[in-house]
């Protein structure tokens, strides 16, 4: 693998493996990480981190790896995952990383994620006893998957997406944000309704989906303005649809038109450094956005993100950590969500006049290139030596460490056109049901206010009773409309998708997409389709309905589901993830207090008359009294403070590593002698691996096996043909070695063709003449 500078040269020594950050833990996490569940809104999972001037700004100055590092792992007697060996991805990196130029695959196509932590393949059991070695094979492998551990740990201690795994205060402060995005959206759903209730009734209805390649004007085609093309399936017995407009309704806020697709982000960019990144191509729509916002610093955007280390989809609750194992790349995509289409424009040109005049790469898909700068995990930009504000002795300041991302439109949302057997007008009422009662528990175990919850909100739709009544037969009923509203409350305020019965954990997560889809139609005119297609195949009643049957089976099982994981959840008062990890979350809060108390102290320098001084080397301001410079080193040097306070994190965090089951560990190659490498996954409590060299070797025995026994099938086959060929020969009197007749009409001749000569051989006496003596002559003297 090579990379190459913004310039297109080749980096040196990057035709090795490539790792993604330096020894000194340059990258990972944001500008503003938590430092515990105290800072909930400016703190843990805010959007402002990294949005200040420290991060992103690509002002800062080179760092000494002594300050990266929050922690001396060789000092640390903790043991456990802090205490292996140094891992690969200590390595250098190039000071602009671009994803897409890492190309983590050997030239077989296998995976190679692991060589960032370890320097050689494992070895099979016959291999490892060929090569001597000393010790026993599953010491050995123990061994080896517990230093990969380790070193994937050590590596990832500090990125964002690997603490809300396994740090529980990130945990239980993501379920609390995720409560106040909840309140926030409902307050949005409500508006919505008050400013136009019959429009908001009309961009909710879902019974608009058209069946499989009718075409405009036709049946079920009212609403529908999209052209016919390929469509794949999915969902219960559901097609996906290939045109139409999508109910505005069901989106989240800001989902429309606002939104700008980042990929391509590597592990260790946080959304703040992202944000940040994006602001700087702000203009006046966005500084406009921006103060309207009370200039927090959040810039004219939020971003969210798609799971890392997690897979997508199948949960019920953020409290369900669902580790994907055998993750082979980290990185990510993630969504900004401006607050108007015109801000998001702007940015949009803006960036593209930047990459206009830099002479960027062109991409197929007409991505633009951008420049995140990503420099330090916590968003300092000076050292601070001995952990009191004294300047390093080489007087040295945080690299500069850069990654490109690529930035792009929003993929529009296809949605699934449900089955005809699941669209019915006899489900409707039985859906509702399920609808408000899955809304209901959910309403309660979110603490959500009066005045937002879905009954609150059904209420106040639905109040005219007089308006149903006056509409035609063709209209929708009311219980129909008062299912899509209960369908999309479900969606944008608890991330729950009704027709599969699944729950996105994270906004980002809903965003990227769940398995089945996450956007679903019911069929127009069901009733009339299935009644037609059943007679039209002739097939009888009850058939008929044991095959609709067949169909919603697991739509019924997934809702009986969810309502019973939503009434054990509205059971559970006080609880905000489960009982063993708020515990340990509040306990870490504690130290984190404890660490602020020792870290004010530490950076502060008292006069002779009373007044304070600002320790840090590079600030050293005076203040009148203690209290003024606490608030100003709170205010204003707070990276500082929060990679101090990340510490207290770090025990939980090794607990929890070490008691998971799934781990989101790469795969792992295993050399198999003249089978060759073959990926592995890491699984199991105590890191472990199958060894695949006994399965290939059997595979390969019966290969040659089968390959034998078609061999002697064949002969037995050519010999029964050669008995036939001599039977038939004799038949005539030709004999077994009577040759085939040449085909007379060909004119090929084969010269080495045997041919059959008479030759005639007479035995009679015949004599030979004499030889007559050859005189000699005299010699004349």
């Amino acid at each position: 693998m090579t990379m190459r500078d913004e310039f297109g040269r080749v980096v040196p020594g990057s035709q090795q493996h490539a790792s993604y950050r330096s020894s000194s833990r340059g990258g990972g996490g944001s500008g503003r990480l938590p430092s515990g569940p105290g800072g909930l809104m400016d703190g843990p999972l805010s959007s402002d981190r990294g949005a200040s001037g420290r991060v992103g700004s690509g002002g800062g100055r080179p760092r000494s790896s002594s300050a990266i590092s929050r922690r001396d792992r060789k000092d640390s007697d903790d043991g456990g995952a802090r205490g292996g060996r140094k891992s690969r991805a200590a390595e250098n990196l190039p000071p602009t990383y671009r994803a897409w130029e890492d190309v983590r695959t050997s030239p077989s196509g296998l995976p190679e994620e692991w060589t960032r932590y370890l320097p050689r393949p494992l070895a099979c059991r016959r291999l490892h006893l060929r090569d001597g070695g000393g010790e026993d094979y599953a010491n050995y492998v123990r061994s080896y998957c517990t230093e990969l551990s380790q070193g994937f740990f050590n590596a990832h201690l500090d990125d964002e997406w690997f603490r809300l795994l396994y740090s529980p205060a990130y945990r239980r402060a993501s379920v609390l944000q995720n409560r106040e995005r909840k309140r926030g959206e409902g307050a949005v759903l409500r508006a919505e309704l008050q400013r136009d209730s019959e429009g908001f009734l009309a961009e909710c209805r879902l019974g608009i989906g058209r069946p499989l390649g009718s075409k405009k004007g036709k049946r079920g085609a009212a609403g529908d303005d999209g052209d016919d093309g390929h469509n794949d399936s999915g969902g219960h017995g559901g097609r996906r649809r290939t045109g139409g407009a999508v109910p505005r309704t069901h989106l989240l806020s800001g989902h429309g038109g606002n939104v700008l697709r980042i990929s391509q982000v590597p592990e260790w960019a946080t959304d703040g450094h992202v944000a940040a990144a994006l602001a700087e191509f702000g203009g006046k729509t966005s500084a406009a956005a921006q103060s309207q916002s009370g200039g927090s610093g959040q810039g004219p955007m939020r971003v969210c993100r798609a799971p890392v280390g997690r897979d997508n989809g199948g949960t019920l609750g953020s409290e369900d950590l669902n580790v994907k194992e055998g993750v082979n790349s980290l990185v990510r995509t993630c969504w900004a969500i401006f607050p108007s289409e015109d801000s998001k424009d702007e940015t949009l040109d803006n960036l593209s006049k930047a990459n206009f005049e830099s002479t960027r790469h062109r991409h197929p898909d007409s991505s633009l290139e951008l420049d995140v700068d990503c420099s330090d995990s916590f968003g300092r930009t000076e050292v601070d030596a001995d952990g009191r504000g004294g300047a390093p002795p080489d007087n040295s300041a945080v690299p500069t460490r850069r990654c490109t991302v690529l930035v792009g439109a929003e993929r529009s949302i296809v949605p699934i056109v449900l089955s005809a057997a699941v669209s019915v007008a006899a489900r409707v009422q039985k859906d509702l049901s399920s609808a408000r009662v899955i809304g209901k528990f959910l309403d309660a175990s979110g603490n959500m206010p009066t005045g937002l919850r879905l009954e609150d909100l059904l209420r106040e739709a639905f109040q005219d009773e007089d308006s149903y009544s006056n509409k035609d037969s063709s209209a929708p009923s009311k219980e129909e409309d008062m299912l899509d509203v209960c369908i999309a409350y479900l969606r944008r305020v608890h991330l729950f998708i009704f027709y599969t019965g699944q729950m996105a954990n994270t906004e980002g997560e809903l965003t990227a997409g769940l398995p089945g889809g996450t956007m679903h139609l019911r069929l127009r005119d069901a009733d009339t389709i299935l009644k037609e297609t059943t007679e039209d195949r002739g097939i009888s009643s009850e058939t008929s309905d044991r095959t609709s049957d067949l169909l919603v089976n697991r739509l019924d099982t997934a809702i009986d589901n969810a309502i019973e994981y939503c009434k054990n959840k509205a059971q559970s008062d006080g609880i905000v993830v489960n009982a063993e990890t708020d515990m340990k979350a509040l306990e870490i809060e504690k130290e984190d207090d404890s660490e602020k108390r020792n870290w004010l102290d530490n950076h502060t320098l008292l006069d002779a008359d009373g007044r304070a001084r600002c320790s840090f080397h590079f600030c050293r301001k005076l203040f009148k009294d203690k209290t003024f410079l606490h608030k100003h080193l709170v205010k204003k040097h707070p990276e500082f403070l929060i990679a101090e306070q990340a510490k207290c994190h770090d025990r939980y965090m090794m607990e929890a590593w070490e008691s998971s089951t799934r781990r989101p560990l790469p795969q792992i190659a295993i050399d198999c002698g003249h089978y060759g490498l073959h990926a592995c996954t890491i699984k199991g409590k105590v890191p472990s691996v199958e060894d695949p060299e006994p399965v290939l070797r059997e595979r390969e025995e019966e290969r040659y096996k089968a390959q034998k026994e078609e061999a002697a099938k064949a002969e037995e086959e050519r010999l029964a043909r050669e008995r036939r060929e001599y039977h038939d020969n004799a038949e005539d009197g030709e004999g077994l070695h009577k040759r085939p007749q040449q085909n007379h009409n060909s004119n090929f001749v084969d010269v080495d063709d045997v041919k059959d000569e008479k030759v005639k051989v007479m035995f009679e006496v015949v004599e030979f003449p004499s030889k007559k003596k050859k005189k000699k002559r005299r010699k004349l003297i």
